[in-house]
Protein backbone atom coordinates (compact mmCIF):
# COMPACT_ATOMS: atom_id res chain seq x y z
CA UNK A 1 0.00 0.00 0.00
CA UNK A 2 1.63 3.47 -1.08
CA UNK A 3 2.23 5.74 1.64
CA UNK A 4 -0.75 8.29 1.35
CA UNK A 5 0.42 10.62 4.32
CA UNK A 6 1.55 13.84 4.38
CA UNK A 7 3.03 16.37 6.75
CA UNK A 8 2.76 19.91 6.61
CA UNK A 9 4.36 22.31 8.61
CA UNK A 10 3.10 26.06 8.74
CA UNK A 11 4.75 29.54 9.89
CA UNK A 12 8.06 26.99 10.82
CA UNK A 13 9.54 23.70 12.01
CA UNK A 14 12.88 23.66 13.81
CA UNK A 15 14.24 20.00 14.42
CA UNK A 16 18.48 19.01 14.82
CA UNK A 17 17.24 16.11 12.84
CA UNK A 18 15.02 14.60 10.39
CA UNK A 19 14.46 10.82 9.45
CA UNK A 20 13.07 9.94 6.43
CA UNK A 21 12.59 5.99 6.12
CA UNK A 22 10.50 4.10 3.47
CA UNK A 23 6.99 2.09 4.15
CA UNK A 24 8.60 -1.17 5.95
CA UNK A 25 11.26 1.05 7.74
CA UNK A 26 14.15 -0.94 6.32
CA UNK A 27 15.34 1.77 4.55
CA UNK A 28 16.32 5.28 6.07
CA UNK A 29 18.23 8.66 5.22
CA UNK A 30 18.55 10.85 8.28
CA UNK A 31 18.96 14.57 7.90
CA UNK A 32 20.61 16.28 10.84
CA UNK A 33 22.10 19.86 11.85
CA UNK A 34 25.87 19.64 12.74
CA UNK A 35 27.48 22.23 15.87
CA UNK A 36 29.99 22.93 13.25
CA UNK A 37 26.83 24.81 11.02
CA UNK A 38 26.83 21.85 8.61
CA UNK A 39 23.87 19.56 7.38
CA UNK A 40 24.35 16.34 7.14
CA UNK A 41 22.73 13.58 4.79
CA UNK A 42 23.39 10.14 6.26
CA UNK A 43 22.34 6.69 5.10
CA UNK A 44 21.79 3.39 7.56
CA UNK A 45 25.62 3.26 7.54
CA UNK A 46 27.74 6.57 6.87
CA UNK A 47 27.15 10.44 5.69
CA UNK A 48 26.13 10.78 1.90
CA UNK A 49 26.97 14.19 1.14
CA UNK A 50 26.73 17.53 3.69
CA UNK A 51 26.56 21.04 3.29
CA UNK A 52 28.16 23.53 4.65
CA UNK A 53 26.67 27.21 5.82
CA UNK A 54 30.22 28.55 7.37
CA UNK A 55 31.33 29.68 3.35
CA UNK A 56 34.38 29.02 4.69
CA UNK A 57 36.57 25.90 3.98
CA UNK A 58 34.87 22.72 2.16
CA UNK A 59 30.89 23.86 2.10
CA UNK A 60 29.88 20.79 -0.01
CA UNK A 61 31.22 17.36 -0.33
CA UNK A 62 29.75 13.86 -1.45
CA UNK A 63 31.14 10.94 0.16
CA UNK A 64 32.13 7.23 -1.31
CA UNK A 65 30.95 3.90 0.57
CA UNK A 66 33.36 4.36 3.16
CA UNK A 67 32.45 8.13 3.86
CA UNK A 68 35.75 9.98 2.55
CA UNK A 69 34.53 12.26 -0.06
CA UNK A 70 34.67 11.96 -3.51
CA UNK A 71 33.66 15.17 -4.63
CA UNK A 72 34.13 18.21 -2.04
CA UNK A 73 33.68 22.33 -2.91
CA UNK A 74 35.88 24.77 -1.36
CA UNK A 75 34.86 27.98 -0.82
CA UNK A 76 37.67 29.63 -2.68
CA UNK A 77 36.43 27.74 -5.52
CA UNK A 78 38.47 24.54 -6.09
CA UNK A 79 36.86 21.39 -6.77
CA UNK A 80 38.62 18.46 -5.87
CA UNK A 81 37.32 14.86 -7.15
CA UNK A 82 38.24 11.47 -6.28
CA UNK A 83 41.12 12.87 -3.92
CA UNK A 84 41.92 10.13 -1.62
CA UNK A 85 40.41 6.89 -3.84
CA UNK A 86 38.28 5.89 -6.86
CA UNK A 87 39.06 7.89 -10.29
CA UNK A 88 37.32 10.02 -12.55
CA UNK A 89 35.35 8.93 -15.67
CA UNK A 90 34.21 11.06 -18.07
CA UNK A 91 32.53 8.95 -21.64
CA UNK A 92 33.79 5.27 -20.43
CA UNK A 93 34.52 2.70 -18.08
CA UNK A 94 36.83 2.47 -14.88
CA UNK A 95 40.00 0.60 -16.34
CA UNK A 96 40.98 0.27 -12.79
CA UNK A 97 44.06 2.23 -12.95
CA UNK A 98 44.11 5.74 -14.32
CA UNK A 99 43.10 8.37 -12.21
CA UNK A 100 41.46 10.38 -14.65
CA UNK A 101 39.95 8.48 -17.89
CA UNK A 102 38.22 10.21 -21.19
CA UNK A 103 36.74 8.84 -23.83
CA UNK A 104 36.72 11.63 -26.50
CA UNK A 105 38.51 14.71 -27.72
CA UNK A 106 39.40 16.86 -25.23
CA UNK A 107 40.78 20.69 -25.85
CA UNK A 108 42.55 22.93 -23.48
CA UNK A 109 43.75 26.20 -24.00
CA UNK A 110 46.16 26.19 -21.15
CA UNK A 111 49.53 24.24 -20.56
CA UNK A 112 49.52 20.47 -19.49
CA UNK A 113 52.21 19.40 -17.29
CA UNK A 114 52.97 15.82 -16.50
CA UNK A 115 55.69 13.50 -15.96
CA UNK A 116 54.92 11.03 -18.29
CA UNK A 117 52.32 10.79 -21.13
CA UNK A 118 51.86 8.03 -22.79
CA UNK A 119 50.25 7.46 -25.98
CA UNK A 120 50.48 9.18 -29.34
CA UNK A 121 51.24 12.98 -29.18
CA UNK A 122 49.87 14.98 -32.06
CA UNK A 123 51.19 18.63 -32.99
CA UNK A 124 54.57 20.45 -32.25
CA UNK A 125 56.26 20.33 -28.88
CA UNK A 126 58.16 23.53 -27.83
CA UNK A 127 61.47 21.57 -26.89
CA UNK A 128 62.16 17.46 -26.89
CA UNK A 129 65.07 15.71 -26.61
CA UNK A 130 65.26 14.45 -29.96
CA UNK A 131 64.03 14.96 -33.36
CA UNK A 132 60.60 12.34 -33.82
CA UNK A 133 62.54 12.29 -37.96
CA UNK A 134 66.31 11.95 -38.05
CA UNK A 135 67.81 14.71 -40.44
CA UNK A 136 70.93 14.49 -42.56
CA UNK A 137 73.29 17.16 -43.30
CA UNK A 138 75.72 17.38 -45.87
CA UNK A 139 78.80 19.40 -45.99
CA UNK A 140 80.89 19.49 -48.95
CA UNK A 141 80.80 15.39 -49.79
CA UNK A 142 80.05 13.93 -46.49
CA UNK A 143 76.55 13.90 -45.02
CA UNK A 144 76.08 13.08 -41.37
CA UNK A 145 72.60 12.15 -39.97
CA UNK A 146 71.59 14.55 -36.99
CA UNK A 147 68.31 13.62 -34.55
CA UNK A 148 69.64 16.31 -32.07
CA UNK A 149 70.44 13.67 -29.22
CA UNK A 150 74.20 14.36 -29.20
CA UNK A 151 76.59 17.09 -31.65
CA UNK A 152 77.68 16.82 -34.94
CA UNK A 153 80.90 17.78 -36.52
CA UNK A 154 83.26 17.87 -39.65
CA UNK A 155 86.59 17.84 -40.33
CA UNK A 156 88.39 19.39 -42.65
CA UNK A 157 89.03 16.81 -45.25
CA UNK A 158 85.39 15.67 -45.01
CA UNK A 159 83.89 19.40 -46.08
CA UNK A 160 86.44 18.90 -49.28
CA UNK A 161 88.06 21.88 -47.49
CA UNK A 162 92.07 22.08 -47.79
CA UNK A 163 94.42 21.78 -44.49
CA UNK A 164 95.79 25.09 -42.65
CA UNK A 165 99.72 25.76 -42.47
CA UNK A 166 100.64 28.15 -40.24
CA UNK A 167 98.14 31.11 -39.89
CA UNK A 168 96.82 30.89 -43.33
CA UNK A 169 95.00 28.40 -45.44
CA UNK A 170 97.14 26.35 -48.08
CA UNK A 171 95.10 25.65 -51.09
CA UNK A 172 91.63 26.45 -53.34
CA UNK A 173 88.10 26.93 -51.18
CA UNK A 174 85.78 25.68 -53.40
CA UNK A 175 83.23 27.22 -51.23
CA UNK A 176 80.71 30.46 -51.27
CA UNK A 177 80.79 32.80 -48.36
CA UNK A 178 78.11 34.83 -47.53
CA UNK A 179 77.34 36.68 -44.55
CA UNK A 180 79.01 40.17 -43.22
CA UNK A 181 83.15 40.91 -42.78
CA UNK A 182 84.19 42.08 -39.51
CA UNK A 183 86.48 45.00 -42.20
CA UNK A 184 86.03 45.24 -46.53
CA UNK A 185 87.12 47.64 -48.78
CA UNK A 186 84.29 48.88 -49.74
CA UNK A 187 80.64 48.12 -49.08
CA UNK A 188 78.59 45.99 -51.40
CA UNK A 189 75.88 48.82 -51.83
CA UNK A 190 77.23 52.07 -52.01
CA UNK A 191 75.07 54.67 -49.85
CA UNK A 192 74.15 58.10 -49.99
CA UNK A 193 74.67 60.65 -47.18
CA UNK A 194 72.50 63.70 -47.38
CA UNK A 195 72.65 67.16 -45.47
CA UNK A 196 68.79 68.10 -43.76
CA UNK A 197 67.63 71.03 -41.92
CA UNK A 198 69.17 74.63 -43.60
CA UNK A 199 71.64 72.90 -45.49
CA UNK A 200 71.20 71.20 -48.51
CA UNK A 201 73.86 68.39 -50.43
CA UNK A 202 75.07 64.71 -50.60
CA UNK A 203 77.72 62.28 -52.03
CA UNK A 204 77.53 58.97 -52.60
CA UNK A 205 80.40 56.55 -50.40
CA UNK A 206 80.74 53.01 -50.45
CA UNK A 207 84.03 53.21 -48.38
CA UNK A 208 86.80 53.11 -50.56
CA UNK A 209 87.80 56.82 -50.53
CA UNK A 210 87.05 60.34 -48.59
CA UNK A 211 83.95 62.16 -50.30
CA UNK A 212 83.15 65.91 -49.65
CA UNK A 213 79.38 67.09 -49.47
CA UNK A 214 79.21 71.13 -51.05
CA UNK A 215 76.66 72.17 -48.75
CA UNK A 216 74.34 74.92 -49.82
CA UNK A 217 72.37 76.68 -47.83
CA UNK A 218 68.18 76.62 -48.23
CA UNK A 219 66.36 79.79 -49.53
CA UNK A 220 65.33 81.92 -46.63
CA UNK A 221 66.08 79.38 -44.35
CA UNK A 222 68.25 81.67 -41.54
CA UNK A 223 66.41 83.80 -39.67
CA UNK A 224 68.51 87.03 -38.46
CA UNK A 225 68.80 86.79 -34.57
CA UNK A 226 66.83 83.68 -34.30
CA UNK A 227 69.71 81.22 -36.28
CA UNK A 228 72.82 84.25 -36.17
CA UNK A 229 74.74 85.47 -33.31
CA UNK A 230 76.24 89.07 -33.02
CA UNK A 231 74.53 92.68 -33.76
CA UNK A 232 72.84 93.56 -37.23
CA UNK A 233 70.36 96.44 -37.77
CA UNK A 234 67.11 95.07 -38.30
CA UNK A 235 65.58 98.07 -39.66
CA UNK A 236 66.32 102.32 -40.17
CA UNK A 237 64.24 104.58 -39.10
CA UNK A 238 64.29 108.91 -39.94
CA UNK A 239 62.33 111.44 -37.73
CA UNK A 240 59.39 113.24 -39.07
CA UNK A 241 60.33 116.77 -40.84
CA UNK A 242 64.65 115.94 -40.08
CA UNK A 243 65.89 113.17 -41.90
CA UNK A 244 63.72 110.93 -44.03
CA UNK A 245 65.15 106.72 -45.09
CA UNK A 246 63.49 104.91 -47.64
CA UNK A 247 64.12 101.01 -48.44
CA UNK A 248 64.28 99.92 -44.66
CA UNK A 249 62.75 96.46 -44.26
CA UNK A 250 63.34 94.81 -47.25
CA UNK A 251 66.70 92.08 -46.99
CA UNK A 252 67.81 93.17 -50.55
CA UNK A 253 66.66 96.65 -50.60
CA UNK A 254 69.05 99.51 -50.87
CA UNK A 255 68.51 101.77 -48.04
CA UNK A 256 68.43 106.11 -49.00
CA UNK A 257 68.46 108.83 -46.17
CA UNK A 258 68.02 112.07 -46.71
CA UNK A 259 66.06 114.99 -45.77
CA UNK A 260 63.05 116.19 -46.19
CA UNK A 261 61.61 119.45 -48.13
CA UNK A 262 61.10 120.90 -45.19
CA UNK A 263 63.39 120.43 -42.59
CA UNK A 264 62.13 121.26 -38.77
CA UNK A 265 65.04 121.28 -35.93
CA UNK A 266 63.86 121.91 -32.61
CA UNK A 267 67.29 122.01 -30.68
CA UNK A 268 70.87 123.73 -31.53
CA UNK A 269 72.14 122.80 -35.22
CA UNK A 270 75.88 123.18 -35.70
CA UNK A 271 77.25 123.09 -39.32
CA UNK A 272 80.48 122.71 -39.66
CA UNK A 273 80.93 123.68 -43.35
CA UNK A 274 79.33 126.47 -45.81
CA UNK A 275 75.58 126.45 -45.25
CA UNK A 276 73.36 127.22 -48.61
CA UNK A 277 70.41 128.50 -48.45
CA UNK A 278 68.54 128.41 -51.98
CA UNK A 279 65.26 130.68 -50.57
CA UNK A 280 64.08 132.39 -47.76
CA UNK A 281 65.86 132.37 -44.33
CA UNK A 282 64.08 133.18 -41.34
CA UNK A 283 65.41 133.35 -38.04
CA UNK A 284 62.91 133.62 -34.87
CA UNK A 285 64.60 134.60 -31.30
CA UNK A 286 65.92 136.91 -29.11
CA UNK A 287 69.54 136.97 -30.50
CA UNK A 288 71.23 136.47 -33.96
CA UNK A 289 74.84 135.94 -34.14
CA UNK A 290 76.93 135.90 -36.58
CA UNK A 291 80.95 135.01 -35.91
CA UNK A 292 82.26 135.73 -39.72
CA UNK A 293 85.49 138.04 -40.64
CA UNK A 294 82.90 140.25 -43.69
CA UNK A 295 79.26 139.85 -44.06
CA UNK A 296 78.17 140.63 -47.65
CA UNK A 297 74.49 141.34 -48.45
CA UNK A 298 73.72 141.99 -52.04
CA UNK A 299 70.05 143.36 -50.97
CA UNK A 300 70.67 147.55 -50.76
CA UNK A 301 68.06 147.80 -47.82
CA UNK A 302 68.04 146.67 -44.83
CA UNK A 303 64.85 146.81 -43.30
CA UNK A 304 64.67 146.77 -39.42
CA UNK A 305 61.69 146.01 -36.88
CA UNK A 306 59.94 143.95 -39.10
CA UNK A 307 56.44 143.14 -37.42
CA UNK A 308 56.98 144.86 -34.00
CA UNK A 309 54.14 147.35 -32.78
CA UNK A 310 56.12 149.19 -30.57
CA UNK A 311 55.04 153.19 -31.31
CA UNK A 312 58.55 155.24 -32.10
CA UNK A 313 61.56 152.89 -31.42
CA UNK A 314 64.78 153.31 -31.66
CA UNK A 315 66.48 151.99 -34.73
CA UNK A 316 70.28 151.85 -35.51
CA UNK A 317 73.03 149.72 -36.17
CA UNK A 318 75.83 149.54 -33.93
CA UNK A 319 79.71 148.54 -34.67
CA UNK A 320 82.75 147.91 -32.03
CA UNK A 321 85.77 149.46 -32.68
CA UNK A 322 88.91 149.62 -30.59
CA UNK A 323 91.16 153.19 -30.90
CA UNK A 324 92.75 152.77 -27.17
CA UNK A 325 89.49 151.78 -25.71
CA UNK A 326 86.28 149.42 -26.43
CA UNK A 327 83.97 151.90 -28.29
CA UNK A 328 80.64 151.61 -29.97
CA UNK A 329 79.62 153.87 -33.56
CA UNK A 330 76.98 153.56 -35.65
CA UNK A 331 73.95 154.54 -37.09
CA UNK A 332 70.69 155.18 -35.12
CA UNK A 333 67.92 157.03 -35.25
CA UNK A 334 66.42 158.27 -31.34
CA UNK A 335 62.68 158.61 -31.09
CA UNK A 336 61.38 162.15 -32.45
CA UNK A 337 65.39 162.83 -34.44
CA UNK A 338 66.40 162.11 -37.43
CA UNK A 339 69.14 159.54 -38.68
CA UNK A 340 72.57 160.18 -37.76
CA UNK A 341 75.84 159.16 -36.51
CA UNK A 342 75.80 157.93 -32.93
CA UNK A 343 78.59 157.15 -30.09
CA UNK A 344 77.52 154.90 -27.61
Amino acid sequence: MANDKRFIARNGLQSQSLLFVDQNSNNAINVSMLTNDTLSFSGNTRQLFSITDSLSGVIFAVNDISGIPSIEVVDDGTIRLAETFGNVLIGTANNGSDKVQIAGDVSISGRITANNIVGTLSGNANTASALQTARTFTIGNTGKTFNGTANVAWSLSEIGAPSTSGIGAAGIWAISVTGNANTATALQTARTISLGGDLTGSASFNGSSDVTITATITANSVALGADTTGNYIATIAGTANEIEVTGSGTETAAVTTGLPDSVNITTDLTVGRNLVVNGNFTVTGNTTIINANNLAIEDNMIYLNEGNVIVNPDLGIVGNYNDGSYTHTGLSIVTGKQIGRAHV
